[in-house]
């Protein structure tokens, strides 16, 4: 780990660097990296039971969540999305019904309607849904720099949180920060990686 200014400038050349090689994915690539992700979180133990899950719109190269989203509806389960506030960088969750409802929110990044009867409890939360740029294997992870996971993630206090990645974005290590939260699993289309003293 490390401190001030030298690990927040490592982390801006991580976050260009692994921006620049996921962003070099061909369409096609996302959807078949995707679609493996999505297959086998859906059968992994720690996911299969998750009655309300915080998931993410995706937005360009990120794996695709849209196909699981949909999956999710008909199951009936609580489709949970985050809804930002870039004047405090803070988050919160909302109910998703449809996609259709989604709008174009913070950052461009699709959002459900902020309706105040939709807005979710985060200690009701079975299982959070995490983007990022790079990923540690030991559950550490480099977002989009302004923190709203890690400000948000304390309060889902039952949650298991799953990182969705494409293979190369795993790293042995990755700069963090006392108050970065990790998650309990990254799942890429190769392989699940069970973090810290997690097992799979």
């Amino acid at each position: 780990m490390l401190k001030g200014a030298d690990s927040l400038q490592d982390k801006q050349t991580m976050r260009a660097r692994y921006r620049k090689l996921r962003d070099a994915l061909t369409k096609e690539q996302i959807v078949q990296k995707s679609e493996k992700i999505t297959t086998s979180l859906l059968s992994f133990p720690a996911f299969e039971k998750a009655g309300c899950v915080l998931c993410y719109a995706s937005f360009g190269s990120e794996v695709s969540t849209y196909p699981l989203i949909h999956i999710l509806l008909a199951r009936s389960c609580t489709v949970l999305l985050p809804v930002t506030d870039p004047k405090t960088n803070t988050m919160a969750a909302y109910r998703l019904q449809t996609t259709g409802e989604l709008r174009t929110g913070g950052y461009g990044i699709p959002e459900p309607p902020a309706y105040p009867a939709l807005k979710a409890d985060p200690s009701g939360i079975d299982a959070v849904l995490l983007p990022g740029l790079v990923f540690g294997k030991g559950g550490h992870r480099i977002g989009y720099g302004k923190g709203y996971y890690d400000k948000y993630l304390p309060a889902c206090a039952k949650a298991v949180k799953i990182a969705l990645a494409y293979h190369f974005q795993v790293t042995d290590k990755v700069i963090f920060a006392p108050t970065d939260m990790r998650a309990d699993y990254i799942i890429t289309e190769c392989e699940v990686i069970c973090c810290g003293e997690k097992t799979c």
